[in-house]
């Protein structure tokens, strides 16, 4: 764990804020479950407290002793509880970053808001067979409420093929896993409920939400997706997600691309974030000020070109289309055997690449117009005439997109 700023690392604390704010830039998760010293019954919870769970949802719990493996367990551990040493090498077991996670679960052990939480349950479901990667874990609240929080996706490769099939598919392995947990957390669980997650977690959220039980939805108090992806028409239309609909909270960065994706979105509000791009999807970087995230004006002018441009494409396929393209892709990737992009190494590169030229003629045809069709919608859609010329010159040529005149190719 790094050590804690010192106090000369630490700027004034504005009148009525109860984050630490760093000199290195704005406040955010970390900062303020530092800051924060009311407790649940003294200050309501918020979008960041489901922020910060849709957070620990990402640790890996699994093997780790004391973590109740199945619902109705006698010992519901404490976060504080399970801050042990011990267990760190597991718990941090391939995360995005391991320090910034260590940093956010001591705070979590010492904070009067946090160190009360309980574990009821987590799962963790890999199925490479069905493209399923599936994660939950859910949260007693010292408020009395549930919070039901699932995992976005990790790093391997089965889980970003699942992401991929949620443009097409009426519903992947996760969201019906997502379903039925929601289901046997709220038949185990008494209190009312909230649900949430980060990434793909939140597009679980609310499909779960919409989807459950009458029974379940009906003690549901709020539903947070936190840069979630969106959905396509069939998913998001009808009665069940209009039933849910006034109670999802979604917040997305200026630049996100993730949250964005799909043609249909559910009503969102946007934040500002430290970082610049796509890197705007790590929560760690979403600002926090006085327990409230920092409110943006709106999707920045980039990430609106980005997000334009890959629902174009997707619109422009259809679901057959859409389907061979995923799993020719997502053959190609795992075709050296490994199971996580982290682990990929130039045999497994070199392997990905004969994969390619060994695809049978139609297949391959059909992947390289498909990807053809990717570059030629997003320089359709790129303004000015400057940024075409500097697609030219970055060789999209080469894919069949035609450079204006003047442009010079690599």
């Amino acid at each position: 764990m790094s050590p804690a700023p010192s106090h000369d690392e630490r700027t004034a604390v504005p009148e009525g804020s109860t984050a630490l704010i760093p000199e290195r830039g704005h406040a955010n998760i970390v900062d303020y479950v530092a800051g924060e010293m009311a407790t649940m019954s003294e200050r309501p919870f918020s979008e960041v407290d489901s922020l910060v769970l849709a957070k620990l949802a990402y640790f890996h719990w699994e093997g780790v002793p004391g973590v109740p493996e199945r619902f109705g367990g006698r010992h519901q551990p404490t976060v504080r509880d399970l801050y042990r040493a011990e267990d760190f090498g597991t718990i941090f077991e391939t995360v995005l970053d391991r320090e910034l996670d260590r940093d956010l679960f001591s705070a979590l052990a010492a904070s009067p808001r946090f160190r009360d939480v309980r574990v009821a349950h987590h799962v963790d479901s890999v199925d490479e067979r069905d493209a399923k990667q599936f994660s939950a874990t859910t949260f007693l609240l010292p408020d009395k409420t549930v919070y039901v929080a699932f995992r976005g996706t990790d790093n391997t490769i089965v889980g970003w093929k699942e992401d991929f099939n949620l443009a097409f598919a009426s519903a992947v392995p996760a969201q019906r896993a997502a379903v039925g947990y929601l289901d046997r957390a709220a038949a185990h669980l008494k209190g009312t409920i909230r649900v949430g997650g980060h990434s793909k977690g939140g597009n679980l959220a609310v499909y779960a939400a919409a989807r459950c039980e009458q029974a379940t939805r009906d003690r549901i108090d709020r539903i947070f997706s936190h840069d979630g992806p969106g959905f396509n028409e069939r998913t998001l239309g009808g009665a069940a997600y209009s039933a849910i609909a006034d109670r999802v909270d979604k917040s997305v960065p200026e630049s996100s691309m993730v949250g964005m994706l799909l043609e249909h979105q559910e009503a969102y509000h946007v934040i500002k974030s430290d970082a610049v791009g796509i890197m705007q999807h790590d929560p760690y970087s979403w600002q926090v000020r006085e327990g409230d995230f920092v409110p943006a004006e709106g999707i920045s002018g980039g990430a609106d070109y980005v997000n334009s441009t890959l629902s174009d494409w997707i619109s422009s396929m259809d679901t057959d289309q859409m389907e061979r393209f995923t799993n020719a892709l997502f053959d190609v990737f795992g075709a050296g055997g490994t199971k996580k992009f982290q682990d990929m190494t130039m045999t497994d590169y070199k392997a990905s690449a004969e994969a390619l030229v060994g695809m049978a003629p139609d297949e391959r045809d059909m992947f390289v117009e498909t990807i053809k069709s990717l570059a030629s919608i997003g320089a359709r859609n790129l303004l000015p005439d400057s940024l075409m010329r500097a697609l030219g010159t970055a060789g999209v040529t080469a894919v069949g997109v035609e450079a204006p005149t003047g442009s010079t190719t690599a």
